[in-house]
Order: C-alpha cells, then structure tokens, then sequence
C-alpha cells in the first residue's frame, strides 16, 4: 500500500497533466478555432496547470488520511523529485522570456510581447509550487519516520518497552 505523500505527489502530477492540456486546448475551443499553438495558449496551460497540480494534491492529500507513512525509497523520489523540477524547470521558465525563437509553430512571435513575461512567471511560479510541494511532502515523510518507534527499544520516558 502506498503512503498518503506518494500518492499526493501521483495525484497532484496527473492532475496537473490535465489542467496543462485543459488550459492549451480549451483557450481554443471556448473561442471555437482550431487548436493553435500562441502565446494566449502558453499563458493558459501554465495557470489552468498550476491549478490542476493544486487542486489535485490538495483534494488527495484530504482524502488519503488512512495510509501509512512514506518508506525510505518514496522520500527519496519525492526528494529526487523536487531536485528535477527544479532543475529542468527554472532554465524552462526563464528560457520562455528570453528566448529568442520560440519555434516555427507560435504565429507573430515577438521578444516585445507584453505576454513574454507573465508566461514565463507562471510557467516559474508552477515549478515552484510543485517543488514546494513535493518538498513538503518529503519532509512530512521525514518527520512522521522520525516519530515511529523503533521494535526492540524502550521509552524510559513512560516505562514502556
């Protein structure tokens, strides 16, 4: 059985996965156009994501209440896990504000669109948030390992043993 933080971290991902294609494709079709790729559509995919992610590890994290503690491998993925985002998603993030050429797909791409910066503050406030949280989740998996009691040791506090 998996512990409550893993199957946040899961949970959180998967919903953060349909929040991105959520906000890319649905910016398009409540306009009713064909899906494009645009700066509008980047915009979208990284709030709706964010919000996804959010929404998914917190409704998870309610509900997952009788599961037992994270094991060791798991605070190591989680931990691993906030270490990669980071990794790869602060130069992502700063790259869309100042990339020079975005790719032959956006249409009137421009280093002086006013939309460059919001983009890229969202695309780094979601990899922030998901570091964070997946931070957290880990060293809520910390801290509950360090209150387990271990068998064979007494507690000279209260007597028992």
């Amino acid at each position: 059985m998996r512990s409550r933080a893993f199957i946040t971290a899961v949970n959180g991902g998967l919903c953060g996965l349909a929040g991105l294609s959520l906000g890319g494709y649905g910016v398009d079709l409540v306009r009713l156009h064909r899906p494009d790729f645009e700066y509008r559509t980047l915009l979208a995919a990284a709030i709706v994501g964010g919000l996804g992610w959010c929404v998914g590890a917190l409704a998870t994290w309610r509900l997952a209440r009788p599961r037992p503690a994270p094991s060791r491998p798991e605070l190591v993925l989680l931990a691993l896990g906030a270490v990669v985002v980071l990794w790869l998603g602060l130069p992502f993030a700063s790259s869309l504000r100042y990339a020079a050429n975005m790719g032959p797909m956006i249409d009137g791409e421009s280093l002086d669109d006013p939309l460059r910066p919001a983009i890229a503050l969202a695309y780094l406030a979601d990899v922030m948030i998901v570091a964070v949280t997946l931070s957290a989740l880990a060293a809520s998996g910390f801290v509950a390992s360090f209150g387990r009691r271990v068998p064979g040791t007494s507690d000279r506090r209260s007597g028992a043993e």
